[in-house]
């Protein structure tokens, strides 16, 4: 190219980026389906009432001595990408899941294309959760939980779309769970999806629930 340039000759280098736009089309729904949906709106809602904190029910994240948590700069998205965060962080913000902060701590996020072309944000907690201690609690035993259905009366379904978000996360253990995008550094008021010992802390709270449910003659499930 300084050969050419030195010569008199002009040349235009270019590069070209291919942005993929994604038109996401809702799956068809039955007729019958769109009956029972609208006159159960509030239970398919995707707005999101947080419970009043539990207390020993809460999550905790015990670290292992003497760690140093995670700061990663976020990655390079597409402009695609990029739109899709802005969007679900948003969504999130105005259900009060995450604040704003400023902790020099942070995860990375990794947007996964799912089902129906819709994108999905993970937050990558692998080496969060190498400095997590591990719960050795075991699962509880599906036969004792069935033996505590005896007597109920009422049998109902709860739906879990946000069920880790109705857990709280304790007040000393939210500045562990910060994680950083193009646009903002931001840190979990509930339990996030990806960390260790989440599952044990949601059976521990879905096996209290039901044994207080239980009591009054009512199951949820």
């Amino acid at each position: 190219m300084e050969k050419l340039l030195k010569k008199g000759h002009y040349e235009i280098v270019t590069q070209f980026n291919a942005i993929h736009a994604i038109e996401s089309t809702p799956p068809h729904i039955h007729h019958d389906m769109q009956h029972v949906l609208y006159f159960h709106l509030r239970v398919f809602d995707k707005t999101i009432e947080h419970p009043p904190s539990r207390g020993e029910h809460d999550h905790s994240i015990p670290l292992l001595q003497g760690t140093q948590l995670p700061n990663f700069h976020p990655y390079r998205y597409p402009f695609v990408q990029k739109n899709e965060i802005e969007q679900i962080i948003k969504e999130i913000l105005e259900a009060s899941v995450i604040p704003p902060n400023a902790i020099p701590y942070s995860s990375l996020v990794v947007m996964v294309l799912k089902k129906y072309d819709e994108w999905c944000m993970c937050l990558e907690y692998r080496t969060l959760n190498k400095l997590t201690i591990k719960d050795k609690f075991s699962t509880p035993i599906v036969d004792d939980l069935l033996d505590e259905m005896n007597g109920a009366n009422f049998f109902t379904k709860m739906d879990l779309h946000f069920g880790y978000h109705q857990i709280w996360m304790k007040e000393v253990d939210i500045p562990k769970t910060p994680f950083r995008t193009h646009e903002g550094h931001y840190e979990f008021l509930v339990i996030p999806f990806g960390l260790y010992n989440a599952s044990s802390t949601f059976q521990s709270l879905m096996n209290h629930l039901l044994k207080l449910y239980l009591r009054k003659c009512v199951l949820v499930l």
